[in-house]
């Protein structure tokens, strides 16, 4: 797997009622807890960041409703011994059956940093194409790559994702082989903590819901 110079990813997963089911290292320390395992049926009452709960929970209803997910909103969290600019992707926790039954989220401190995104810039080189950077040989994604791999680090299995885009298994098995080469991936499994560790998901996620919407 590549060594990437991308900061850290704080990752969690919380239930219908906002109950915290999972979470990373990361976000563990950031709250100020022993282990992940200790942030279980918690909620952000209980969290360092509990005066902004109120518009943490409104964010994960409109997401829970179906409304679009939070894509790269820039906030404040208060961490457990300071306060962090971050960038959040937020998005509907599913079953293998698409029946919602929580949210996941991604944040990336970007505490000192300023973000300024243009069509020329480091993530997109153009409409078509989504740039995933030096430590990638420079590879690219095609809109069908990112659209398949947003599905598969999403744990759809191959069958699922050829019905839904109305593509043959063996084809998307090829993309699935494709994505690996240029993820340095060996096994498909690898290629959802690549893309963790690699914080490529908020620019895969990003890219993949514009060019949805046509503003691609």
């Amino acid at each position: 797997m590549p060594d990437t110079k991308i900061g850290q990813l704080y990752t969690w997963e919380k239930d219908r009622h906002f109950r915290y089911i999972k979470c990373n290292e990361n976000y563990a320390a950031a709250a100020g807890l022993d282990s992940p395992y200790s942030i279980i049926g918690k909620t952000d009452d209980e969290m360092p960041w509990r005066s902004l709960a109120d518009n943490f929970r409104a964010g994960d209803q409109s997401v829970i409703d179906g409304n679009t997910g939070r894509i790269l909103i820039q906030e404040k969290e208060i961490m457990v011994n300071r306060t962090a600019d971050i960038l959040v992707t937020e998005k509907q926790l599913v079953t293998s059956a698409d029946q919602c039954i929580g949210v996941i989220g991604y944040f990336i401190d970007i505490t000192g940093h300023q973000l300024v995104r243009t069509n020329t810039d480091q993530y997109f080189a153009d409409e078509r194409h989504l740039y995933l950077g030096k430590e990638f040989d420079n590879e690219y994604l095609t809109r069908t790559e990112a659209r398949i791999l947003e599905k598969a680090i999403s744990g759809w299995t191959c069958s699922k994702i050829a019905l839904v885009f109305n593509k043959s298994e063996r084809t998307v098995e090829n993309h699935i082989n494709n994505l690996k080469r240029k993820l340095q991936c060996k096994t498909k499994a690898d290629l959802t903590s690549v893309v963790q560790s690699a914080g490529l998901h908020w620019r895969l996620s990003d890219w993949v819901l514009q060019t949805k919407s046509g503003r691609k």
